[in-house]
């Protein structure tokens, strides 16, 4: 995608495709600064709760970090929001205890099998 090329981006609360995916993460790479912006929103879990692409995430956590004031201030609302739902997820099974035979011993966290998990990408 050219620099300054206009992408417009529709927010969608069910799950995106692959395609959807790959067309955000380019648009946060080389689309317009509103548009970089626009996609990081269109990840954010508050909008979203399917995207668990580590190449997306690890994109989001770019621009917070170099991104203009509008993309670090949009990824760091994902980032927060993410948290947020990783920790939800924590406190609803904080029932489990410490794993027995556990190699690390009784220090060994458990995560939730409702805890959003990271995959990696296959993208060439």
């Amino acid at each position: 995608m050219a620099h300054g090329t206009p992408f417009t981006v529709r927010v969608c609360c069910a799950s995106m495709t692959e395609t959807d995916i790959d067309k955000l993460l380019a648009a946060m790479n080389g689309g317009s600064y509103m548009s970089r912006c626009d996609a990081i929103r269109a990840l954010c879990p508050c909008r979203n709760n399917s995207v668990r692409d580590l190449a997306v995430w690890a994109e989001i956590f770019r621009k917070a970090q170099e991104g203009g004031f509008r993309e670090r201030d949009q990824a760091a609302h994902a980032i927060g929001t993410l948290m947020d739902k990783a920790a939800a997820a924590g406190a609803r099974s904080s029932t489990c205890g410490p794993r027995r035979n556990s190699p690390i011993g009784s220090t060994t966290t458990l995560v939730s099998q409702d805890a959003p998990a990271l995959r990696p990408t296959t993208r060439a």
